[in-house]
């Protein structure tokens, strides 16, 4: 969860990754309770996913984003639980 105000000023654009193993990228903000946008991926493997954090795409947000945060961005890591039906029960 990131804590800034949306869109920053001056961006136009937010930077979307198009990195190799990137199925799923959706940027949400707050309407109500905490401030703050949160930005769910989904990545094909883990390799992916470390490539990713290592590459210019992720170095891009946070050079966006570095002095509009109030706080360090909490990334989270997350596996799906098996809950529910397999199409509604995971991203």
């Amino acid at each position: 969860m990131g804590t800034f105000t949306w869109p920053p000023a001056g961006t136009s654009n937010w930077p979307l990754t198009q990195d190799a193993g990137c199925e799923l990228y959706a940027a949400h903000q707050s309407v109500r309770g905490r401030p703050g946008v949160v930005i769910v991926e989904k990545w094909s493997s883990a390799e992916d996913l470390q490539a990713h954090g290592a590459g210019d795409a992720f170095a891009a947000l946070n050079a966006e984003v570095a002095d509009l945060l109030e706080e360090p961005l909490d990334v989270m890591i997350l596996q799906p639980l098996p809950a529910g039906s397999e199409e509604l029960g995971a991203l």
